[in-house]
């Protein structure tokens, strides 16, 4: 103890050289006299405590941690710790900007492409286009493709047929104007500057712009054309029936006048009438005869039931030899 004057022994002694040497650790050795020995403390290759603290203190002098970065894409804060330590905090810039980018898989909630020329946005809904002043451009969402009233160019040649889904494009829908347009005819035909012209047709001297009036004016006229023949073999069968009465009318006629007797030096008469296809006709004959009974003068005349002109015969009769 503090202010002991007790003898202490051989064993007390080595005690507390060996307590030492636990102290100091590392390759520390009790000689059998009591004294210590040491030699590279900690690694430092120095031989006593304080040369190696010494050792410790230079090396960590020089082996001082610097960090700097590299480009604008990285920040360095540095600041001291509350045990005098100096901590450097790096992180990423807000703004990076980099030559290219490789990744197996991008997770993001949304991703922005910005440049001069606008800026692309791709969400978990689609992809969208905005233009360098803030104007709607083009878009692809679960819902379809809006091209933000852009031309869409490019386009392969559709299938047109059947149940066919493939979009089309300008130069096959011009080629289904000029075959539609050969159709139509009447100058019908499809103008890039102007657009699609209408045919014209010339229609019982009238003009008409589509199939549907031009069609409708021919059927008109084929039905007055109609009417007109229909009319006209009304008044042909009319006039037929009229031609057939009077000739029937005038066959009567013909039969009706009855010859007159033949007696020389006097006047005979002689009346009839006939009946033919519905008509009739009555007719009167006269005969004068030569004293001599050598010739003979016969006149007659006979009306039909249709009343038009009547039949008038005259004739004479003469003995030769």
């Amino acid at each position: 103890a503090k202010d002991s004057k007790d003898a202490v022994n051989g064993g007390q002694l080595h005690g507390v050289a060996d307590s030492v040497k636990n102290v100091v650790g590392g390759n520390a050795t009790v000689n059998p006299d009591g004294t210590i020995t040491t030699s590279n403390i900690g690694g430092t290759g120095k031989d006593n405590i304080n040369d190696a603290i010494g050792a410790v203190g230079k090396a960590a002098q020089a082996a001082k941690t610097t960090v700097s970065k590299k480009d604008d894409n990285l920040t360095v804060t540095e600041s001291k710790n509350s045990d005098g330590s100096t901590d450097y905090e790096v992180g990423l810039a807000k703004d990076i900007s980099v030559d290219s980018v490789t990744a197996k898989d991008v997770n993001a909630n949304q991703v922005n492409v910005a440049g001069d020329k606008g800026t692309t946005t791709i969400t978990g809904g689609g992809i969208s286009i905005t233009g360098p002043k803030g104007e709607a451009g083009p878009s692809m969402t679960t819902d379809g493709i809006n091209a933000g009233g852009k031309k869409v160019t490019g386009v392969a040649d559709g299938r047109i047929e059947k149940g066919s889904q493939d979009g089309i494009n300008g130069g096959q829908l011009h080629r289904s104007y000029e075959d539609v347009g050969a159709a139509l005819g009447g100058g019908a035909g499809y103008d890039p500057e102007k657009g699609w012209k209408g045919p014209t047709y010339n229609v019982a001297g009238g003009t008409h712009n589509n199939v549907g009036d031009a069609l409708g004016a021919i059927d008109d006229r084929v039905t007055n054309l109609g009417d007109q023949m229909q009319q006209a073999f009304y008044d042909t069968n009319k006039r037929m029936d009229k031609m057939e009465d009077r000739m029937s009318a005038g066959i009567a006629a013909t039969a009706a006048l009855e010859n007159a007797p033949f007696i020389p030096g006097k006047l005979t008469m002689a009346a009839g009438a006939a009946y033919y296809n519905d008509q009739s006709a009555v007719g009167v004959t006269f005969r004068r005869t030569a004293d001599n009974g050598r010739w003979s003068l016969t006149t007659g005349a006979a009306m039909g039931s249709e009343g038009n002109s009547p039949l008038v015969r005259i004739g004479v009769s003469t003995i030769i030899d």
